[in-house]
């Protein structure tokens, strides 16, 4: 079994694999930033993805064609998910505004949990029994905060506002 495992053609395959799987990663974040980002950023990913598939093709030639399928095959499921955790962890913050209709019972609880995660808002009295909650999310940590909060009324409605720009 030794032998199988560690012989020069599954050394290839191994090599291959993780090759492969780098160059789904890249290509995947290529593909997103190409979109997102700066021209320069586009530009090197672009450069580094595609030089980097050309070693990738070279590779390709000495493996059997089943081979080749599988890894390909194996590599997209793994490394297009990773890329994406990758490129979510890499933005950065923007304020996020949350405003919240409830009634002002309820406005006033979520109002104390809010004020116990150190989360800015700020509340109206829309009218009689009715307030507004408008809530301001820095991260995707307080976000979740809000979100956990939130999930545990059901007599609120609520709209998300992304604002322009970076903090």
């Amino acid at each position: 079994m030794k032998e199988f495992l560690f012989n020069p053609t599954m050394l290839s395959i191994y090599l291959f694999f993780v090759l492969q799987l780098i160059n789904v990663v890249m290509s995947t974040t290529r593909t997103i930033l190409t979109v997102r980002a700066s021209r320069n950023i586009a530009v090197l990913i672009n450069t580094v993805s595609y030089t980097f598939y050309t070693g990738i093709v070279k590779l390709i030639s000495g493996q059997s064609l089943m081979a080749v399928i599988i890894v390909t095959f194996v590599t997209n499921l793994i490394g297009v998910y990773f890329a994406l955790w990758l490129v979510d962890r890499g933005k950065k913050d923007k304020l996020w505004i949350i405003e919240v209709t409830a009634p002002t019972n309820t406005a006033l609880e979520i109002g104390e949990e809010l004020y116990k995660e150190k989360i800015g808002y700020i509340q109206i009295e829309v009218k009689n029994d009715i307030d507004s909650l408008r809530i301001y999310s820095y991260n995707q940590q307080q976000s979740l905060s809000i979100k956990k909060i939130l999930a545990n009324y059901q007599n609120v409605h609520y709209a998300i506002t992304e604002t322009k720009g970076q903090l």
